[in-house]
């Protein structure tokens, strides 16, 4: 009888993509939606989460990278604080740490506390004393690599002091921080703040690595704190202040190194502000009135003028509210600007477009132009002049009229323009007819056309049935032209 064969080892063999580290980043990072630079107001998507999850329960290989990707951004600090022996809910209370905790207890808690780059605060997390002092007293700040922290409000001090190592304010309960003193640097490069306290103007020092600052509708100041002295935040790149208080006390701020700032407030403090900034390299401004409360009338002259002054060769993008185009003639000795946003500060008020194709006649690299609705009513045939005068348009946003009487093709030149995206705020042609023309003409205007939206500020909607239908001709012209030349 035949001895039989001894029986073969199965064995699956990985794909090369698990042995090479960096595209298993790339992948785990786009499942975890992780933002660079971060950002804030990006919600993940729940489903990729879970995505992100069976990935690293697939086998060991994956295991780590998408833990990294899950720990990467916290609203809470609970997940972390399970990880931590008796740690449990007081039902109705708070959360609670019981006993002491020895230096092997923390180990979990610390292989997963340097995962964590982002903090977005969403929920109120109430701990009992003892489990603070635990925090405190283990590290300060607790999570040594946190690079964003927003924060919507805060109810303690001392929650200040477990992630930033410092308090953001200054409080009149010496006991609020417990004596507790930062060891560790403060790491943190992106900040957001929303609904901040009444001592505002008493932002701490200490963030000297911050460079993303966003701080939205801080209470009015109250007390009797005076402003402190003025804080330099040398590697502060965007700043962001929207305030709708206008008796809000402005801290004062030594940037050198400023490159965009998106600015929502009163006239005076805009003002104010624009006039003692020391930034010499400004890219990006963005000024609006508070809310529908429109500026003086002349303001946004006055600060057109005095952005032109000062930035003109550095600005690349500028938003602004106006009363009228004449507003910004300044803003053409600014060649290099590349965005240009233009609203209504009186939205019943149109304006004349002859007078802004005169202003940006200089604006040879500008790459998107926004004219919402109804600053400025445009018919078809400023189209092509838009098109000959900024060749490397790539974005556009206006408002067209008299679609129902489009005319001739004949009097519509061809060019070979890059425009790719428009958003229209208006209705298209009510014949099919019509609709077949304008996307003749658009086709003629814009030959790599490839998205057409539809928008009622402040809204912009990804599709429009009738206005899908001019898209999809504009498609059909595109391949006539690449089958037959």
């Amino acid at each position: 009888m035949a001895q039989a064969d001894p029986p073969v080892a199965s064995y699956t063999f990985c794909h090369d993509c698990l042995f090479n580290l960096d595209l298993l980043d790339e992948i785990m990072q786009h499942l975890g939606q992780v933002q660079d630079p971060p950002d804030p107001d990006v919600i993940p998507s729940r489903s990729l989460r879970r995505s992100l999850l069976s990935f690293g329960l697939t086998c060991r290989a994956l295991s780590e990278p998408a833990l990294k990707v899950l720990w990467h951004r916290l609203d809470n600090l609970i997940p972390l604080l399970k990880l931590l022996p008796r740690f449990m809910v007081i039902p109705g209370q708070h959360w609670s740490v019981k006993g002491m905790l020895a230096p092997r207890d923390w180990i979990l808690f610390d292989k997963y506390a340097v995962w964590v780059k982002e903090v977005v605060l969403d929920t109120n997390v109430l701990l009992d004393d003892h489990t603070i002092m635990l925090l405190a007293n283990h590290r300060c700040p607790i999570l040594p690599n946190l690079i964003l922290f927003k924060c919507p409000h805060w109810l303690y001090v001392v929650w200040q002091v477990i992630f930033l190592g410092t308090p953001l304010i200054e409080t009149d309960d010496p006991a609020a921080c417990r004596g507790i003193k930062p060891v560790a640097p403060l790491r943190l490069t992106h900040l957001s703040l929303t609904h901040f306290s009444s001592y505002f103007n008493t932002f701490p020092a200490g963030f000297e690595s911050l460079q993303s600052l966003k701080i939205v509708d801080p209470q009015p100041f109250r007390g009797t704190h005076q402003p402190s002295e003025a804080r330099l935040m040398p590697s502060l790149l965007s700043l962001t202040i929207s305030l709708t208080a206008v008796e809000v006390a402005i801290p004062t701020f030594i940037l050198p190194n400023l490159r965009h700032l998106r600015w929502a407030s009163g006239l005076p403090q805009a003002l104010e502000f624009l006039q003692t900034l020391e930034s010499p390299d400004m890219e990006s401004i963005s000024l609006l009135p508070i809310g529908h409360r429109p500026w003086p009338d002349g303001a946004a002259k006055g600060l057109a003028d005095l952005v032109a002054a000062r930035w003109p060769r550095t600005l690349r993008a500028f938003d602004l509210a106006a009363d009228r185009f004449h507003d910004v003639d300044a803003l053409t000795t600014c060649t290099a600007l590349e965005r240009f946003t233009l609203r209504a500060s009186i939205p019943s008020r149109t304006f004349d477009i002859d007078e802004f194709v005169e202003i940006g006649r200089n604006w040879a690299s500008l790459s998107s132009l926004s004219l919402p609705e109804p600053i400025a009513r445009i018919e078809l045939a400023t189209l092509s002049r838009f098109a000959e005068l900024w060749p490397a348009l790539a974005f556009l946003e206006v408002n067209l009229i008299d679609l129902d009487t489009i005319p001739s093709l004949s009097t519509t030149p061809v060019l070979s323009h890059g425009l790719k995206d428009i958003i229209f705020h208006c209705s298209p042609p009510h014949h099919d007819g019509d609709a077949r023309l304008l996307a003749r003409h658009l086709d003629r205007l814009f030959p790599r056309l490839d998205s057409i939206r539809y928008g009622v500020p402040p809204k912009v909607y990804a599709t429009h049935l009738a206005w899908s239908t001019v898209l999809e001709e504009v498609f059909r012209c595109q391949d006539s032209r690449r089958r037959w030349g």
